[in-house]
């Protein structure tokens, strides 16, 4: 009688069923690992919070953390602004170079497994306490090619970049400041970029040759394949990626925020005030978030619908 209830389920009835048992692990560390602490941390947003021998004592004030952290805290408001500026540069030069570099490792050519992992790597090596060492190293390159001497290099060729945007009658605007932000940030957009490349390229090798094929039957060229094909069939992809890309700048170990959030938890152990900071934060990403699901969702192709 048990076999027969389950075969009588409908494919969407199966899957759902395996949907939930692949995510279980997720559900239980989210409930008892994850959110007592969050909810934890709203009381401390409203309250001051101190430490005694009987552990934290808290104190109600009311909004005044959340007044302190967007109008008194001088650092906290212009990090949040500094960071959403470098997302606006960063985001969309990630995606494109994302899905530019998938698609060219989604073609068959001699080294294409060796290539897939070099293109994926930094993601594994920038971890961790590789991240911090790299950062030191890499900050120490940058000021030796500000100060002079042999690494000049580099100067000169964002130099040479500047010039080639005034030729093109390119001197400011958005177009000057992305193309600029996008050079100077290149080794973080290649490092940041691992992720989205590996879910672009499993979406590229789910497009059946056929259709291509087919197209070309028809008379399509390559660019039409491209426009008409490949893009509407990866579309729900891009959002897959935008939501990643944007959650991985703002919230990732380099970012200003989080190392001022760090800075009033663990510098001035100021535990309300980092509550209200992260808990602004947090409803702020989400509205970015939203915002973003929403204008990329009018120009997604569903293959369902």
């Amino acid at each position: 009688m048990k076999s027969y209830k389950i075969s009588s389920l409908t494919l969407a009835k199966r899957r759902a069923i395996s949907g939930y048992l692949f995510t279980l692990p997720f559900i239980i560390g989210l409930i008892f690992f994850f959110l007592t602490p969050l909810v934890r941390s709203i009381f401390f947003s409203f309250s001051n919070v101190s430490i005694s021998n009987i552990g934290l004592v808290l104190e109600a004030v009311g909004f005044k953390n959340y007044n302190v952290a967007l109008f008194v805290d001088p650092v906290f408001v212009k990090s949040i602004t500094d960071s959403l500026k470098n997302m606006i540069f960063t985001f969309p030069s990630i995606i494109i170079y994302s899905f530019f570099i998938a698609t060219i490792l989604n073609q068959k050519f001699k080294g294409r497994t060796l290539a897939r992992v070099m293109f994926f790597l930094p993601v594994i090596v920038t971890s961790g306490v590789i991240f911090y060492l790299q950062n030191d190293v890499i900050g120490v390159t940058a000021s030796q090619a500000i100060s002079g001497g042999g690494a000049n290099s580099s100067v000169d060729a964002l130099d040479l970049t500047g010039a080639i945007l005034k030729n093109l009658s390119i001197n400011s605007g958005f177009i000057y400041d992305f193309i600029n932000s996008s050079i100077n940030q290149i080794y973080y957009i290649t490092v940041s970029s691992g992720v989205q490349i590996l879910i672009f390229l499993a979406g590229l090798q789910t497009i059946s040759p056929s259709i291509f094929e087919a197209s070309s039957i028809e008379g399509a060229s390559g660019w039409d394949n491209f426009w008409k094909i490949t893009l509407p069939m990866i579309s729900p992809l891009i959002l897959v990626n935008a939501v990643y890309t944007i959650i991985d700048s703002l919230s990732g170990l380099s970012n200003q925020v989080i190392n001022s959030i760090y800075r009033v938890t663990f510098t001035n152990s100021d535990f309300g005030l980092s509550a209200a900071m992260s808990w602004v934060y947090l409803l702020l990403i989400i509205l970015i978030l939203v915002v973003v699901t929403v204008i990329l969702n009018k120009f997604i192709y569903y293959e369902n619908d």
